[in-house]
């Protein structure tokens, strides 16, 4: 499983009053499963919400004052973040509810997962 990241850093596309439609590029399009994890999140503000972001052709999108740039970018680190790992356990589960092996990476990556989900026991 290839993680979604960030390739760079936001880029102003265009302006409609005060709201400007920025862009952040990714280094590959997110599955529909991914981009599911990616919405389901409670770590939202008024503001910023995973709703408010689109993705399109290896991009995601979102509409935003100039200042709040950087409160977006942070806060949509974090649902990558998330969604991530949690993509990750998804495609681990069902490799093994369909019986296919799970390879080291998997398991290694399930592993650090499973030990920063509980780190704070």
């Amino acid at each position: 499983m290839t993680e979604i990241k960030r390739t760079g850093p936001p880029s102003a596309r265009d302006m409609a009053g005060k709201i400007i439609t920025w862009t952040l590029p990714l280094n590959s399009m997110p599955s529909q499963e991914w981009r599911r994890f990616f919405t389901q999140t409670t770590d939202r503000t008024v503001v910023c919400s995973p709703h408010k972001v689109s993705m399109y052709q290896g991009m995601m999108v979102f509409e935003s004052l100039e200042d709040d740039v950087p409160v977006w970018v942070s806060f949509i680190d974090k649902w990558m973040t998330t969604a991530n790992a949690r993509y990750a356990e998804w495609l681990t589960e069902e490799r093994r509810r369909r019986g296919e092996p799970i390879a080291d990476s998997d398991r290694e990556r399930r592993l650090l997962d499973l030990n920063e989900k509980f780190k704070n026991l």
